[in-house]
């Protein structure tokens, strides 16, 4: 009975260590510190303001695994509307107007963890290196003390 009791503990412990274990990735530090990007542009489009990281059809950012951006946007709200694209390669939009290998960012790939007034973190919460362009949208607010 006793022999039972022990290979039963230790059976049960090796479980436990196996499924913890099966839980948790290897690709990575997930405690990276943010880096601060303030390289976007801003611009006004009639009722709209829009932020861009970069050009959609430039130089996108490196976002590999765990990578966090706080990308400071300057649009003063936190009404906006987030859209993130990602691709495999840091210029994914062809000169010749092809469409390019993206697609829009979903699932762990692009989680936002904050939003204020000035600025969005997001996180690649995955084991995948992509290459990331973030467009925000907010509404134009006429003050042009806020803009």
């Amino acid at each position: 009975m006793r022999s039972l009791r022990t290979l039963t503990v230790v059976c049960g412990g090796s479980l436990i260590f196996w499924l913890t274990s099966a839980c948790q990735t290897s690709c990575g530090n997930s405690n990276q510190q943010p880096i601060l990007y303030v390289d976007g542009k801003k611009h006004i489009d009639g009722a709209w303001q829009i932020y861009e990281t970069t050009p959609f059809d430039g130089e996108w950012l490196h976002f590999p695994t765990y990578r966090r951006f706080s990308l400071v946007h300057h649009l003063h709200t936190t009404d906006i509307t987030p859209i993130m694209w990602v691709a495999f390669s840091s210029n994914p939009i062809p000169l010749d107007g092809d469409a390019g290998d993206v697609a829009l960012a979903s699932g762990d790939v692009a989680i936002i963890e904050r939003i204020d007034p000035d600025a969005i973190q997001i996180r690649n919460d995955t084991c995948s290196e992509q290459y990331l362009y973030v467009k925000i949208t907010a509404p134009n607010v006429l003050d042009a003390g806020t803009q």
